[in-house]
């Protein structure tokens, strides 16, 4: 199993499992896309073509093009605020591997559904995730992430949430995450694990400077 943008197949196959979920939902995004005034920490620089990331300056051969979401400014919430400045503190968690976001999924401005909605992933669409980090709270698992062209902030989703629209996408992310307890590190095997992060200089950053992927990577897609 390996990872980064163009990297590892389990991406794709979430993609799949996205797709397969599209055609029985229905959600809306909301407002135009632009861009909060600053974000708790600041999102990485993306080598970018439009809305698609690039490997290496060039779009990887068969990954999907990146859509520009029409969600509404937001702000990050309290609990936004507050895990940052755990992860700020005492260090955090991130995937080395992919992941995604089925439609009708909801998004927040930080791990609490009680708080703010930033948007609904709308149907025949989903978000393909690259190296997102994992907050767990009340029982509930979180990915969060940058989504290109969808502004500053990290946008979260809940995995509990997640289970509800396409129990499918999640029993593969629940599978992966418990499969990855205990694995070796990245820089030993080179394949998915859960890595530790820092925050640093305002940005989340991996504590083993040898990973070369951005954490927290989140593009949104057309389901085909």
């Amino acid at each position: 199993m390996q990872s980064g943008w163009g990297g590892r197949s389990h991406r794709f196959v979430l993609v799949a499992l996205l797709t397969a979920s599209a055609a029985a939902l229905t959600a809306c995004g909301g407002g135009s896309s632009a861009t909060a005034s600053t974000g708790l920490v600041a999102a990485p620089d993306f080598s970018l073509q439009g809305c698609t990331f690039t490997v290496n300056g060039s779009i990887p051969p068969g990954e999907p093009h990146g859509l520009k979401p029409s969600f509404p400014v937001f702000s990050p919430d309290p609990s936004a605020s507050a895990a940052v400045k755990s992860i700020e503190e005492h260090g955090g968690t991130a995937l080395v591997d992919g992941a995604g976001v089925p439609p009708g999924a909801t998004l927040y401005a930080g791990p609490d559904r009680s708080g703010t909605v930033v948007g609904t992933v709308p149907s025949g669409e989903s978000i393909l995730l690259a190296e997102p980090v994992i907050w767990h709270s009340d029982g509930d698992t979180w990915l969060a992430f940058f989504l290109q062209c969808g502004g500053p902030n990290l946008y979260w989703a809940s995995l509990d949430e997640i289970k509800q629209v396409s129990p499918a996408t999640a029993t593969d992310l629940t599978t992966t995450l418990s499969e990855l307890k205990g694995v070796p590190p990245y820089s030993q095997s080179h394949q998915a694990s859960f890595e530790t992060v820092a925050v640093k200089d305002r940005s989340l950053v991996w504590t083993d400077s040898s990973i070369p992927f951005p954490v927290g990577r989140g593009q949104l897609i057309q389901n085909v």
